[in-house]
């Protein structure tokens, strides 16, 4: 359950917010104004005969600006909100710039065997004869056996 709601609010994260507002406070309006004068001078017959003369008169108007009003407000917490949470890439000027001396930069060592992920018994591998490692298939949580020149080679064997 805590697996699902978090996919929904992942998904609800990106949708997009600013538009979705600004188009549904247009809609609102548009709804509320017009819509229901129409509504009621078509559907409704006499019993909602004086709903529409009060809606076509403007009667409904402060309601239809109060939604317009409601959902673009919303829209622009939201954009600034969004704005606000993208981290800002530090400013440096060239002057600031530290300079690297090169006797000051490491050296890179060499991997140490237990983390070499190239087995000393891999096999070749059968499309282009470079060694293979082992690598793991999060789908079928398999172990298999990888070309170490992926993406290029896309070979592959079973374990």
């Amino acid at each position: 359950m805590a697996n699902n709601d978090e996919a929904v609010t992942g998904r609800r994260s990106k949708l997009p917010w600013p538009t979705l507002g600004f188009l549904g406070g247009l809609l609102g309006y548009a709804a509320i104004r017009f819509g229901i004068a129409w509504y009621a001078s078509s559907y409704g017959g006499p019993s909602l005969a004086g709903l529409a003369r009060q809606a076509s008169s403007g009667a409904l108007d402060p309601y239809a600006w109060a939604v317009l009003g409601i959902c673009w407000l919303g829209a622009a917490v939201s954009w600034l909100g969004r704005r606000r949470s993208r981290p800002s890439p530090p400013q440096v000027s060239i002057a600031e710039a530290p300079v690297p001396s090169p006797a000051a930069s490491p050296q890179p060592q060499p991997a140490a065997p237990e983390s070499n992920p190239i087995d000393t018994d891999a096999p070749v591998c059968p499309r282009c004869g470079a060694a293979m490692y082992k690598r793991f298939n999060q789908q079928t949580s398999l172990m298999y056996w990888g070309c170490v020149m992926y993406p290029a080679c896309k070979g592959s064997q079973p374990l």
